[in-house]
């Protein structure tokens, strides 16, 4: 049952974080390059279809995918003055958490 909720709450953070990017390609509202925006929708696309699907290595696929995004969130986590952007510390700690969720859940798989 955890594991459904959990499930549940990644889709939905993907989902959110999708249309988030679609929306910042229609109407620009930070400096995010163009590039940028479609690197997250394929990332955060590609992580979605990871956690959803019951696929071979889908916690290795949803690594790969999480990179860029983590790294940019990380990237941008802490401001020109000093202080955090909430979220992109969120999106960090989350996406790392679903990593981590992804591969415990590969390694209960093969046991």
């Amino acid at each position: 049952m955890l594991d459904n909720i959990f499930k549940f709450l990644a889709a939905t953070f993907f989902a959110i974080a999708i249309a988030v990017h679609i929306y910042g390609l229609l109407y620009p509202f930070s400096s995010e390059s163009t590039a940028s925006h479609i690197a997250h929708l394929l990332s955060y696309s590609v992580c979605l279809f990871a956690v959803l699907k019951h696929i071979k290595r889908a916690h290795f696929i949803y690594f790969i995918a999480a990179m860029y995004p983590i790294y940019y969130h990380a990237g941008c986590a802490r401001n020109a003055e000093g202080s955090f952007n909430a979220i992109c510390v969120f999106v960090v700690l989350f996406m790392s958490a679903v990593t981590i969720w992804m591969f415990y859940n590969n390694r209960s798989e093969q046991s």
